[in-house]
């Protein structure tokens, strides 16, 4: 959307541990005298760009607080240097979260005021997201892929019913695990991606359980070995995808 009208986008990702002098800026020697660096905020409120904040719920209290300041009073204030910068008419931020994440904070009502919209998105249609894990991770198993996806929308249905389940399983999720197929089987890939997620022994058993019900009911049931919907190994139909999408 910014690149449609012409808006610059500057980013920063909450998990990355940014403070709030990192956002602000730091002092520094240009060789012939110390001055100012503009941080990411501080270029944002200056220069009128849009300020994208990822993973807000990540955020570091103290880093929020200073946000929910500026964007209710439209003023930044550089402690530095004594810089009181009034925001450009045209500095925008948005943020965008995945409540519910381990690690995450509940955003508080104040910073969420500061947010005149919120949009949620739902994950894609099932057809979709598994194409995405083919097109991404390079693997051309389209009913593996098909099948992962069922799996993950019912961990993420249960979830929506607590019944049981509390962790998400997200599409990014599943291409890392997709990706492993190139040198693991099924069962391993899940194991050390997806099934891994689970915060405690509880949700994995009850992840396991779910993995009991179709189309995960490979031989005589349990956790999927190797296999796909079609019973066809794993590893061997890897190879033969492989194979036809290498270059000559």
């Amino acid at each position: 959307a910014c690149y449609q009208i012409g808006q610059p986008l500057l980013h920063f990702n909450c998990k990355d541990g940014m403070t709030w002098d990192d956002l602000l800026g730091q002092m520094t020697y240009d060789g012939e005298k110390t001055v100012f660096l503009d941080g990411l905020l501080t270029q944002a409120v200056r220069y009128g760009t849009a300020l994208y904040i990822d993973e807000i719920s990540f955020g570091n209290p103290a880093v929020l607080g200073g946000l929910n300041d500026v964007l209710t009073t439209g003023v930044l204030v550089i402690p530095m240097t004594g810089e009181v910068i009034k925001a450009h008419p045209d500095f925008r931020a948005f943020a965008s979260h995945n409540p519910g994440y381990e690690g995450t904070r509940r955003l508080n009502d104040a910073t969420r005021r500061r947010f005149s919209m919120g949009i949620t998105f739902e994950y894609l249609p099932p057809h979709l997201e598994a194409k995405v894990l083919v097109d991404q991770s390079g693997i051309n198993l389209p009913s593996v892929a098909d099948d992962l996806v069922a799996w993950a929308n019912k961990i993420r249905e249960m979830k929506k019913e607590n019944d049981g389940i509390d962790t998400d399983i997200g599409t990014a999720s599943l291409v890392d695990c997709f990706e492993l197929l190139d040198e693991l089987s099924l069962t391993e890939a899940m194991r050390y991606t997806v099934i891994d997620l689970f915060g405690d022994e509880d949700e994995r058993e009850q992840a396991l359980m779910t993995t009991n019900r179709p189309p995960f009911i490979q031989n005589g049931g349990g956790f999927p070995h190797g296999y796909d919907s079609e019973r066809e190994p794993v590893i061997g139909r890897i190879a033969n995808a492989r194979s036809e999408n290498r270059s000559p």
